[in-house]
């Protein structure tokens, strides 16, 4: 559930010893009806967001990034 572990999940995910690429991709309608889900959300993706922007600097990172394009 989002609001019972979503953040944990995501935090443990970014930090787990071996990285992993995550892709979040909530329900469209996610925090339209709980003030509570849409706080979550953004804070996930904000926590994905810098994420992002950390690794974008990362050989590790950029290899795999390149070899996708």
């Amino acid at each position: 559930s989002l609001l019972l572990a979503g953040e944990n999940i995501v935090r443990r995910l970014l930090n787990a010893a071996d990285p992993v690429r995550i892709i979040y991709k909530p329900h469209p309608f996610t925090g339209i009806r709980s003030a509570k889900a849409k706080a979550v959300n953004a804070r996930i993706r904000a926590m994905l967001e810098k994420a992002a922007a950390e690794r974008a600097a990362e050989p590790r990172w950029a290899k795999e990034a390149s070899s996708a394009a």
